[in-house]
């Protein structure tokens, strides 16, 4: 299992970079103000790069951990997920959004592979299917984007 290059990480976090402008700054500490005998805390900026965590679990296999929080669009995911594949012939990339559910060697085990919220391949062919967890992303659904649901 290798940890995937920083140089991956600052291509995402360039191709999403140019999505939004902020005037918050993000090295800031939060704050609270009191309103009215009550503690209202001040929200925090979104992250610049929604990727936590990034696994080569082989030549073809991208595991990657995105902070939900940070996606605006779910079709950004597509995006993170396909720079993970970038010069790869055949690739999958998978995204999950919860640490304890996303895998860190081969095989993947069914539970993380339902857990996925999304998935990204690239055959030898050059074909390529973008799927999302439609228990999540049910606008997917109409479009028969989905990723395959467990059974029973």
């Amino acid at each position: 299992m290798k940890r995937l290059s920083s140089i991956a990480l600052v291509v995402v976090g360039l191709v999403l970079g140019g999505c939004g402008e902020s005037d918050v700054d993000a090295t800031a500490t939060p704050s609270a103000t009191v309103a009215n005998d009550a503690v209202v805390p001040t929200p925090v900026a979104p992250r610049e790069n929604p990727v936590v965590d990034a696994l080569a679990l082989n030549d073809s296999y991208r595991a990657i951990l995105v902070d939900r929080g940070s996606i605006a669009n779910p079709r950004d995911l597509e995006t993170i997920a396909r720079s993970y594949c970038e010069g790869l012939p055949v690739c999958r990339a998978a995204i999950w959004f919860d640490e304890n559910l996303m895998p860190r060697q081969m095989p993947v085990s069914a539970s993380a592979v339902a857990a996925q919220a999304y998935a990204f391949g690239r055959t030898s062919t050059g074909a390529e299917n973008s799927m999302w967890n439609c228990d999540i992303f049910p606008e997917f659904e109409e479009e028969r984007r989905c990723l395959p649901r467990r059974l029973g």
